[in-house]
C-alpha cells in the first residue's frame, strides 16, 4: 500500500509504522562478541583515543577521552581486548576512528544490582561532573554533549524544562518504550535536571503516540511528589523538533541560529533523561541505548536495548532477519535518517532506529517542474517558503536565499515529503546552506 500523504499547516502526518514494535516489551539484545566503537558519537570534536591494540579493557573503561569543548567521553561497552584501531564512514557521512574490541572477560555491572547514590546532597558542579564522566550526549539525534548543554546559561534562568517524549518521527517507538517501562527513572531525572536549572515549570511533553504512557508517569510523579506536568500535543511531524516543541509548549518562537536556551527553555530527550539518571544515580557510563528495529521488511519489529558498537546486521538477525527484500536500509527515522548499504555499520549513541523499508513503504515519483501548489509553504513548521527558496537556489542567488531565512530551516524534510513534483527540496536547502557558509568564510579571509 502506497503512502497516503496528509498535511496540516506547520507539519505533516506521515504514516505511523510503529504499531508492530511498540506493543511489545523492550528486550535486551544479545551481547556482541565484537564491538566497533567510533570515537565520534557526538556533535563536536572526536574523542581522543585512550587505548592501544592489545590492551585489555573492562566494561566502562574510557577508550576515548573528551578532546575540545564540544566533545564527549567514549567507553568500552564490553570487557575484552582491543584488537584493532580502524577508520570508518558513519551513517551521516562523517569519518571517524574506531576502537575494535573482542569480548573477553567478565562484566562488572551487567546483571548485577547497583546501589543508588545519594545525589541529593551533591553540589550542582558534582552532578555535571558525573554527566561528563559518563559521556552522556543528546540521544534524540543532535548529539550535543550534555555537560556542555547543561552548563549555566549565559542569558539567565531556564524558565521551561521540557522533557521531549513526542517521538513524532515515523516508525520509531524507542522513546515510548522508555516512557512506558521506566517512568520512575524519568521522573527522577526531571528532579536532577530541575536541580541544575531551577526552572519555573517542568513539563513532560507527549503526543497521541506516546500518551498511553501517561498513567505510569502520573503514578511516578505522585509517588515522588515531583513538580512536573504532563502536556499532550498533536502527533504531527516534526512535533519532536526542539524549535517546534518549544513553540507548542511555551509559545516562544526560536529563529535562525538562536538556541532554545536563549528563549529560556531547556529541551531534553527521554532517552537522554534516562542516561542522566543512570550517570548520576547509578554511576553508569553510556555504553548502551534503546532503539527501534522496524520496517515491513523485518520479520519481528521490536525495541531493543543494545550495546554501543554492535552491528546493525546482528540486530536485524536477532529480529528474525528479512521477511521481504528491503528496498532501503535506514539508520534513524525515515524523515531525517541516513540510508546505508553496509550492515556492518555499528550502533552509536545517536542511533535511534534501524529500518528496513520495502518498495511499498517508499513514496517515489519522478522529479518534475514545480507546479507552485504551495503545499511546501503550508507544511513548513518554521513558516518559510521553500518554493521561493527553490527558485532562488536555481538562480544561484545565495544572498537572497540567506535574506529569505534559509538558516531558519531545521532540515525536517516536510517540504520534500509533501512535494507532488518529487523535488528534493531539503537536499537543495542543505546544499544552499553550505554554499552560503562557504561564501561568508571566503569573504572573511
Amino acid at each position: 500500500m502506497r503512502l497516503i500523504r496528509s498535511i496540516l499547516k506547520g507539519g505533516v502526518y506521515p504514516p505511523d509504522g510503529t504499531r508492530a514494535a511498540r506493543n511489545h516489551p523492550t528486550w535486551n539484545a544479545m551481547i556482541p562478541a565484537r564491538c566497533v566503537v567510533p570515537l565520534l558519537q557526538h556533535a563536536g570534536s572526536p574523542a581522543r583515543r585512550h587505548v592501544d591494540v592489545g590492551q585489555h579493557v573492562e566494561e566502562g573503561t574510557v577508550i576515548g577521552a573528551s578532546h575540545g569543548y564540544e566533545s564527549a567521553r567514549v567507553h568500552a561497552p564490553i570487557p575484552g581486548v582491543v584488537t584493532e584501531i580502524t577508520r570508518l564512514t558513519l551513517a551521516d557521512g562523517r569519518e571517524s576512528k574506531a576502537v575494535v574490541i573482542e569480548l573477553d572477560g567478565e562484566f562488572q555491572q551487567l546483571g548485577k544490582s547497583i546501589q543508588p547514590r545519594a545525589w541529593r546532597g551533591w553540589k550542582n558542579s558534582r552532578i555535571r561532573e558525573e554527566i561528563f564522566h559518563a559521556g552522556v550526549v543528546g540521544l534524540g539525534g543532535e548529539g550535543i554533549p550534555s555537560h556542555v548543554k547543561y552548563s549555566p546559561p549565559e542569558n539567565g534562568l531556564v524558565e521551561w524544562l521540557i522533557i521531549n517524549g513526542c517521538e513524532s518521527e515515523p516508525y520509531l517507538s524507542n522513546d515510548y518504550s522508555l516512557l512506558r517501562e521506566r517512568p520512575q527513572q524519568i521522573v527522577e531525572a526531571v528532579e536532577i535536571l530541575s536541580r541544575l536549572f531551577s526552572p519555573r515549570r517542568a513539563v513532560i511533553a507527549l503526543t497521541t503516540h506516546t500518551r498511553a504512557a501517561s498513567s505510569g508517569l502520573r503514578k511516578a510523579i505522585t509517588a515522588a511528589d515531583a513538580r512536573v506536568q504532563l502536556q499532550h500535543l498533536d502527533d504531527k511531524y516534526p512535533q519532536g523538533d526542539e524549535h517546534t516543541l518549544v513553540r507548542a509548549v511555551s509559545g516562544r518562537a526560536v529563529r535562525g541560529a538562536a538556541s532554545v536556551t536563549q528563549a529560556g527553555c531547556m529541551v531534553v530527550n527521554v532517552g537522554t533523561a534516562v542516561a542522566v539518571y543512570e550517570a548520576v544515580v547509578l554511576g553508569k557510563p553510556l555504553v548502551e541505548r534503546t532503539l527501534t528495529v522496524g520496517g515491513n521488511a523485518i520479520a519481528r519489529p521490536a525495541n531493543l536495548k543494545v550495546r554501543i558498537g554492535a552491528s546493525i546486521g546482528n540486530l536485524i538477525e536477532e529480529c528474525g532477519g528479512f521477511k521481504h527484500a528491503p528496498r532501503k536500509i535506514v539508520i534513524g527515522g525515515p524523515m531525517r535518517g541516513h540510508a546505508v548499504a553496509d550492515l556492518s555499520q555499528p550502533v552509536t549513541k545517536l542511533t535511534t532506529g534501524v529500518l528496513a523499508l520495502t518498495e511499498d513503504e517508499l513514496y517515489t515519483v519522478p522529479e518534475t517542474a514545480c507546479v507552485h501548489c504551495g503545499r511546501c509553504v503550508r507544511a513548513c513548521p518554521m513558516g518559510l517558503e521553500p518554493v521561493l527558496l527553490h527558485l532562488m537556489i536555481g538562480q544561484g542567488d545565495h544572498r537572497a536565499v540567506k535574506e529569505a531565512g534559509i538558516f531558519d530551516c531545521t532540515e525536517c524534510g516536510c517540504c520534500g515529503f509533501i512535494c507532488p513534483s518529487g523535488i528534493p527540496l531539503v537536499d537543495q536547502l542543505k546544499q544552499a546552506k553550505s554554499w552560503v557558509r562557504h561564501e561568508e568564510s571566503d569573504d572573511g579571509e
